[in-house]
């Protein structure tokens, strides 16, 4: 099977970076890409309607649930981690990693359990490290990946770091990515079975999957309750600091099961 799912993940320099990548990519692209920048939180972003310009493929901001489609960017919108389960997006306000919503690794980690061998990892300019571990949870999939060359990336500090830190990775410019990322999706992946996804689950595991999502909703439920109840206790008590510590819980479990619920309830969008 082909690869079929392209994550890309930029920081500092990305833009550029980006522009140049997405010219490169042609209109009959049988793959679906999903882009990570990283912006100021609670900034706006333009990036969306700034890639749609800058190639032949369309590109579009990410809404919960839409459909992983093949020919098309999905950009992560500002303020939100950006992830793939089984063959959807689905967008959470979960804590920020490496200092960043939305983080690289949390696209990066998703795609190689959502799609396995099928994915193709592609970092570009920043500095930091966020991306370099989840583009080695997809080299430990089977995925392939891309990095950068540091002397092309107007940032060179986190190219440089996933060279130094992974094995195997392939450099280079991002003006060369896009002729190599339509061989990538020509070519067959290393592992020949791919990771299930929503469409090749039987509908015993499919009834299975959402069974345990469900479960995964009450139990995040139970915790946010729980939290709260503890907030209340360390609010009488005027403990700030613990009250503090179980209202973050509150919101992360709330915001995780809310994430969640609303992929099991909602349709798909394309």
């Amino acid at each position: 099977m082909g690869r079929d799912l392209i994550v890309v993940g930029a920081s500092a320099g990305g833009v550029e970076a980006l522009r140049t990548l997405v010219a490169g990519l042609p209109a009959t692209l049988p793959a679906a890409v999903a882009v990570v920048l990283h912006v100021p939180e609670g900034g706006a972003s333009v990036l969306a309607q700034i890639l749609d310009r800058g190639g032949d493929l369309p590109a579009v901001a990410v809404r919960p649930g839409m459909n992983v489609r093949r020919g098309r960017i999905h950009v992560a919108p500002p303020s939100t981690h950006l992830v793939v389960v089984a063959e959807r997006f689905a967008l959470t306000k979960g804590p920020a990693e490496n200092g960043h919503r939305p983080a690289v690794d949390a696209l990066f980690r998703s795609a190689a359990v959502a799609a396995g061998a099928r994915v193709i990892g592609v970092l570009l300019s920043g500095a930091g490290s966020d991306g370099v571990a989840g583009l080695s949870a997809i080299r430990n999939a089977g995925g392939a990946m891309l990095v950068q060359d540091p002397a092309d990336a107007q940032f060179p500090a986190l190219p440089e770091y996933a060279v130094r830190t992974i094995p195997g990775v392939e450099v280079l410019t991002a003006a060369e990515m896009g002729a190599r990322l339509v061989e990538l999706t020509q070519e067959q992946s290393d592992r020949t079975t791919p990771l299930p996804t929503s469409a090749a689950l039987t509908a015993a595991q499919g009834d299975a999957f959402e069974r345990a999502l469900w479960i995964a909703v009450r139990s995040l439920d139970e915790r946010a309750n729980l939290s709260r109840q503890m907030q209340r206790r360390a609010e009488e008590r005027g403990d700030e600091r613990r009250a503090g510590l179980h209202h973050r819980a509150l919101e992360e479990s709330t915001s995780a099961a809310g994430v969640l619920r609303e992929f099991l309830v909602s349709p798909a969008e394309d």
